[in-house]
């Protein structure tokens, strides 16, 4: 063979590496997903007993939690290798990444379909408040599973006396996945459980397809790299294909919100925004970032035509949605009950330690450490927006800094405004993040961060509701949120650090070149 032939075959082969590895990492996920979550924790076995979760099912077994632990780290470390090698996948190459990225996606997400939901127990709530509006006619948002005791799978509810806390979007959706199940389906809860995570996988794939579209317009170069870092996000295929949860609709409408926006359609992106808002109000969060974003593109008279204009279709859609529900009048004790809750937060750590450590009134606690965390998050946010602001005014516009400045305000709430956290809100950052797949921000910071999150709730599965109960409450929130942290933290410092070195690295190198021309 020709030393010309060499070459080109050498050369082929490096370009076949990244699609090559994407299918030998998405092979070894499946093989994890399938090995250590999906015959872990049967479907079958996990639904003989009412409330059981991923710790019972294996007898609280701390070296379980701990291999379990280990397959998320793994899971991790492979999307990471994926997420770097689809960077490189040349435009000739795209049309096939993105055949290898989805149906690796669908076929982890049918091995988790075998698995039982044990990380959580809400999809349990959306089929029995879903079935009591499709049975009964019940408002959700008005009126309590406790009324209807006597029905099928009330034993496996944790919220039997509160009313819902998600917006009528949310609650329409529910009852026709709980309509169509009853219809289709012999009643069993293995058929409600595939018919809400089916739902949540449908919903994954629509916003797979918006991403596809914004990241197409923006940097058609990274579109293949921008879907791996969705569809193949561990926190994102167990909060869908295991837990089912019902934050697929609200980051669909954001998608459109974002998609809208970057086609200068604002009114109708406001609109749409404003839906997402009811499906889960915590997408209001994201209120003042689009509001500055439109001021910049617009200018202040423009940004308040629109934005009144907004307002008067948005309030009467939503007395529409609400109406057959109960109204708003049911919005008052949705956010009373929503708003005394602390849990898996460093909030909660505050609340814990004032409780046990300090001897304080459990209520006094409570509204101390919400009210603590909400200003917190509140001054962090309000320097995040003056920041957003000012590089707005100083860089040409660009959709980039909008998706930044929404990822980095909905990180913060996580980390210090939310004393109510759970592992699958942090998706409402990665739909931002992977818009920029090509940041540190994706390709380090949201790994770390959704491996954190993941762990924690491992932590929550094994150690709070051990009956043994052999590790102390207050160390137990200490150590979820210590979970939760410490991978981001550490991320950042290994960032920052590796920014310092080659600062010194570069500063020395310009010396000698100054010190060799004198």
């Amino acid at each position: 063979m020709s030393e010309r032939n060499k070459h080109n075959q050498r050369t082929g082969w490096r370009e076949r590496m990244p699609l090559v590895g994407l299918v030998v990492i998405g092979l070894l996920s499946g093989l994890l997903y399938w090995q250590g979550i999906a015959a872990q924790y049967p479907l079958a076995q996990g639904l003989i007993k009412p409330g059981t979760t991923w710790a019972r099912l294996v007898d609280f077994s701390l070296w379980a939690g701990a291999r379990h632990a280990v397959v998320y780290i793994l899971l991790t470390i492979g999307y990471v290798g994926a997420l770097h090698l689809a960077l490189h996948i040349t435009h000739v190459q795209q049309r096939t990444a993105i055949a290898i990225i989805g149906v690796v996606w669908l076929l982890c997400s049918i091995i988790l379909l075998a698995a039982y939901p044990g990380d959580s127990l809400d999809i349990f709530e959306y089929l029995f408040r879903g079935r009591m509006q499709v049975l009964f006619g019940a408002s959700p948002l008005a009126v309590t599973p406790d009324a209807f005791r006597d029905q099928p799978f009330y034993a496996n509810l944790t919220w039997g006396e509160w009313v819902d806390a998600y917006g009528p979007l949310w609650e329409y959706a529910s009852g026709l996945v709980a309509r169509t199940v009853g219809a289709v389906g012999a009643g069993r809860a293995e058929d409600y459980i595939l018919g809400y995570r089916l739902w949540a996988i449908l919903l994954t794939g629509v916003s797979g397809v918006l991403i596809a579209l914004i990241v197409r317009q923006h940097s058609p170069r990274h579109l293949s790299a921008a879907l791996l870092a969705w569809f193949w996000n561990p926190l994102l295929l167990i909060a869908t294909a295991v837990g089912a949860h019902n934050d697929g609709i609200m980051l669909v409408l954001i998608l459109g919100t974002v998609l809208l926006f970057q086609r200068q359609h604002w009114l109708l992106g406001l609109i749409v925004f404003g839906l997402a808002a009811h499906t889960k109000i915590t997408a209001l969060l994201l209120l003042p970032v689009l509001g500055l974003w439109l001021l910049r593109q617009c200018g202040w008279r423009r940004t308040f035509g629109i934005g009144a204009a907004a307002v008067a279709i948005i309030v009467p859609v939503s007395w529409l949605l609400y109406a057959p529900l109960g109204g708003w009048a049911t919005l008052p004790r949705m956010l009373q009950e929503r708003h005394i809750l602390t849990y898996n937060s460093l909030a909660n750590v505050v609340f814990e330690f004032l409780i046990w450590s300090r001897g304080w009134d459990a209520t006094d606690a409570r509204q101390a450490t919400i009210r603590g965390s909400e200003l917190g998050f509140v001054l962090i946010a309000g320097g995040l927006l003056i920041l957003f602001w000012w590089r707005t005014a100083t860089r040409p516009l660009d959709s980039a800094v909008l998706w930044q400045a929404s990822s980095v305000v909905l990180l913060m709430y996580l980390l210090v405004g939310c004393f109510w956290f759970q592992y699958w809100y942090a998706s409402w950052v990665l739909v931002f993040a992977v818009l920029l797949p090509a940041s540190r921000f994706t390709t380090v910071l949201m790994p770390c961060f959704t491996c954190g999150a993941l762990c924690s709730n491992l932590v929550t599965n094994f150690l709070i509701n051990d009956p043994a109960r052999r590790v102390p409450w207050l160390q137990i929130n200490r150590l979820m949120v210590a979970t939760l942290f410490t991978p981001l933290i550490c991320a950042i410092a290994i960032l920052g650090l590796s920014y310092l070195l080659q600062r010194s690295l570069d500063a020395s190198k310009r010396k000698r070149w100054a010190t060799r021309s004198t």
